[in-house]
């Protein structure tokens, strides 16, 4: 598996931007920060159950999304990971949920790799229809994005935050794609009437 490729099945199979009709409940804020903050500190689940006296299938239920925690556990977790019991119950959403929030990941040659529910709403169409098309080449974020991988910068910031460009790159520190975040998408959409465009079929390759 290449390098991109594992980054888009990671992406598409952790971040919560990617999942649909999730509620940001405190049995999924635990499961996200627990995961989070352990991958963070290069623990397995088995170690971290090892910090806390219990079993690893524990650490699993609580990753799971199934866990029902007392306070005290929270807490005990909490120092386990060396952090304030509250970053465990802070909202995953912070800027936006799926719909609100698009994410987009492209390779070299700007195919669309990835899309979750926030960029079918970008761009107009499901993501069925967007995945290997190219990104919309009309779109004024193609443009930056072009502008991004010329500069070979890590992260571009436009529009005051409202738009994020993260470049990806391999192990020979080479880009090999970029992860596009736009927060705010009705008003990005309603800004830029050229966000909701056809997706070309043909294109660069």
């Amino acid at each position: 598996m290449d390098e991109l490729t594992a980054y888009v099945r990671s992406v598409v199979r952790e971040d919560p931007l990617f999942l649909r009709d999730v509620e940001d409940t405190t049995n999924f804020r635990l499961s996200f920060h627990v995961k989070r903050l352990r991958r963070e500190r290069g623990l397995t689940q088995r170690e971290l159950a090892d910090l806390l006296g219990v079993r690893q299938p524990f650490v699993a239920r609580i990753e799971s999304g199934r866990g029902n925690l007392s306070l005290r556990k929270v807490e005990a977790i909490a120092r386990a990971l060396g952090v304030d019991p509250h970053e465990l119950l802070l909202p995953v959403f912070t800027r936006g949920g799926p719909e609100e929030v698009a994410r987009i990941v492209v390779n070299r040659h700007y195919r669309i790799l990835a899309a979750n529910a926030g960029a079918e709403r970008y761009l107009g169409k499901p993501a069925e229809e967007l995945l290997e098309k190219p990104f919309p080449p009309q779109l004024p974020l193609r443009r930056e994005l072009e502008k991004a991988f010329h500069r070979g910068e890590a992260v571009t910031e436009l529009g005051g935050g409202s738009v994020r460009i993260s470049l990806i790159f391999n192990r020979r520190r080479r880009p090999i794609g970029a992860d596009v975040t736009v927060y705010g998408v009705s008003e990005a959409a309603e800004a830029d009437p050229r966000a909701r465009v056809e997706v070309e079929v043909e294109g660069m390759r």
